[in-house]
């Protein structure tokens, strides 16, 4: 299908009165090929990057590929699109350009990530690729100069994007082992570092000793009876949407009854102002004598729930069971200092998360404009 309109949205100010681009169809820009079989056993460690359907999996002492090159998922991973800047062995998963037409590679790259690659899936069960219709795919490209500036440019955001994605993941790594040495090991009665001046013994409480359960004051809403508005409404895996009223305005623990996505890292979140919660999340409040809400959600956080959940694929936490557990805490005045510590990370954690999140859209909206 040819195209009518043969300029991006958005250019650099000096090509703005640069002719329109060039329309090609795929095959002639930057043809694909299947990648070629490695087993394990034929596999031996080395610096050359094997190249899955979803990106870099292994490494090898030799390579089919000089780089710098485009690799697409064939099959599993469609639309994954993996740029390296070495030599390479693309694995039969994947299907790499066989060759620029002098176009820039950064540029074919970036072209590739702008064009919805899932439409050309098909097969049952797991898709597959169709590379026939790929190289039929007509699209335009400008001349080389124009090329290296967008190309360059999207990759100076993408390096922006691999930096806050590993800070996000250091300061959740952070969190992680602060969480397993600030609360006890199973079997033991005090945690491996403490805030200086605190040496009492914790106490072994159950959730009951520790807290209040609103759990009758839940409504569930189906989609199509929710007033659009601006209180979060939670269910078992956290916000679902955003509505009009509440059910509980204060400070809440709210931990998935049923229907939670990961059991292993059990959905226990921290609320506090109003709130709508359905009926697939307990709702928890810290009595107030004895207890403080943020570390009570991260003592649940740390806890490993799965022992206590019945059923089968849709695991639960019955209410009693749950006011039973029985949890290690300290006095009343360290577990404010190791909630507020973990709201502090839990902060940080935010902070990254929505920056990423930003610059994500941003490419996405740059991918979107500067291509035709």
């Amino acid at each position: 299908m040819k195209k009518t309109k043969l300029t991006p949205k958005r250019r650099f100010r000096e090509f703005h009165n640069e002719n329109s681009w060039n329309q090609l169809e795929l095959k002639n820009i930057a043809p694909l090929q299947r990648g070629f079989d490695l087993t394990k056993s034929s596999m031996k460690r080395g610096p050359y990057p094997v190249v899955f359907s979803n990106g870099i999996g292994a490494w090898n002492s030799e390579y089919k590929v000089k780089g710098p090159g485009v690799v697409t998922g064939r099959s599993g991973s469609i639309g994954n699109v993996s740029y390296i800047e070495d030599d390479y062995w693309p694995h039969n998963t994947s299907l790499w350009v066989t060759s620029f037409f002098d176009n820039y590679p950064l540029f074919i790259y970036y072209l590739y990530q702008s064009v919805d690659l899932t439409r050309f899936g098909s097969g049952s069960g797991v898709p597959t690729l169709n590379r026939n219709d790929v190289h039929d795919y007509s699209t335009s490209v400008p001349r080389i100069e124009e090329q290296t500036r967008i190309g360059n440019f999207l990759k100076h955001i993408e390096d922006i994007i691999n930096l806050h994605q590993l800070k996000l993941e250091k300061s959740k790594a952070l969190k992680s082992a602060y969480l397993s040495e600030m609360f006890p090991a199973e079997g033991e009665c005090e945690p491996k570092r403490r805030f200086a001046g605190f040496t009492q013994a914790w106490e072994q409480k159950t959730v009951s000793d520790l807290a209040d359960r609103y759990d009758n004051l839940r409504i569930p809403i189906t989609a199509s009876d929710r007033v659009a508005g601006k209180t979060p409404y939670y269910g078992a895996n956290g916000i679902q949407d955003y509505v009009q009223g509440f059910t509980h305005d204060g400070e809440f623990i709210l931990i998935a009854e049923d229907g939670a996505n990961d059991l292993q890292n059990y959905p226990v979140h921290y609320v506090n102002g109003k709130v709508w919660v359905n009926n697939h999340a307990h709702v928890l409040q810290a009595k107030t004598a004895v207890a403080d809400n943020k570390f009570l959600m991260n003592a649940m956080k740390h806890l490993n729930i799965e022992p206590y959940l019945v059923g089968g694929g849709r695991a639960k936490l019955n209410a009693d069971v749950m006011m039973k557990i029985s949890l290690q805490v300290p006095e009343l005045e360290e577990q404010k200092l190791i909630g507020s510590f973990f709201a502090s990370l839990d902060h940080l954690i935010g902070h990254h998360q929505r920056k990423l999140d930003k610059l994500q859209n941003l490419k996405k909206a740059y991918l979107f404009e500067m291509f035709v």
